[in-house]
């Protein structure tokens, strides 16, 4: 029977006693969640989808809104006590709009956030309910 999560990273804590068995599985997780920390995920997007959730902390999203726009659902389903942040920048000259939505909660009180213009960017902060924007220009 795994522990809890640590908050942060989402590591599992055995449970002293508890976890007869387990303790080797787990450990590899974590070492495997924390070597990852070391690869900076940067996604190219080109298309509407739903970002997904993953155990690094922070991920860069490249994205092209071409001539119609794309729009990105920020994800959901993040375990409690874990914070995610995102960095979403529209990379073309194009007049797409990068429409990003907040499927659970909020973008500082707004249901989505627009990237309208050429190297314009955000940085959104889950807190648990919503999604804080801590940079952007």
């Amino acid at each position: 029977m795994p522990g809890t999560p640590t908050p942060t990273l989402g590591l599992t804590v055995p449970t002293v006693g508890g976890d007869v068995n387990a303790w080797g599985n787990e450990l590899n997780t974590d070492l495997a969640i924390i070597d990852n920390l070391g690869d900076f995920p940067v996604l190219i997007v080109a298309a509407s989808g739903v970002l997904v959730f993953s155990n690094v902390p922070e991920t860069i999203i490249l994205c092209y809104g071409g001539a119609a726009g794309i729009a990105l659902n920020l994800p959901i389903g993040i375990p409690a006590g874990i914070t995610r942040s995102f960095v979403l920048k529209k990379m073309d000259a194009t007049p797409g709009v990068v429409l990003i939505n907040a499927l659970v909660g909020t973008i500082d009180n707004a249901a989505s956030w627009g990237l309208f213009n050429q190297f314009q960017y955000v940085r959104v902060l889950w807190d648990g309910t919503n999604w804080d924007v801590i940079g952007n220009n």
